[in-house]
């Protein structure tokens, strides 16, 4: 016996008949929408920090004022951090940003861990 549910098709055996249902329709999503699981793999660290950039995640990051950058070290306030090799730069609204982006001026915010920085957020005036 098949139950309807505003569209999605249910079946007795309840839960799992559903998620089946959710994973097809997901599934047709990204294929209409031409996007790729590639895609997404690609881009899901960068989208995963900015989704959570809020006043909130801003907190637990350090301010400063880039003073200079060479190859991959960055010195911020006067101070040399080395980066991670996989550091992410996004800009205060989430989009993905390059280590060229960054210059003596820049405000940013960043996290450092093992003495590295893994994450740097230029600061976009408001």
């Amino acid at each position: 016996m098949t139950h309807c549910i505003k569209g999605i098709g249910r079946t007795q055996t309840g839960l799992v008949g559903l998620q089946e249902s959710l994973l097809r329709i997901a599934l047709v999503l990204l294929v209409v929408g031409g996007t790729t699981v590639g895609d997404l793999w690609m881009q899901g660290i960068a989208r995963g920090w900015a989704q959570t950039l809020d006043r909130g995640s801003l907190v637990n990051l350090k301010a400063g004022q880039v003073t200079a950058v060479r190859g991959t070290d960055i010195q911020i306030d006067d101070m040399d951090y080395p980066m991670t090799s996989d550091v992410t730069i996004t800009d205060s609204e989430g989009r993905p940003k390059d280590l060229k982006d960054l210059g003596p001026g820049t405000l940013v915010r960043f996290h450092v861990r093992n003495s590295q920085i893994d994450r740097i957020v230029i600061m976009l005036p408001s």
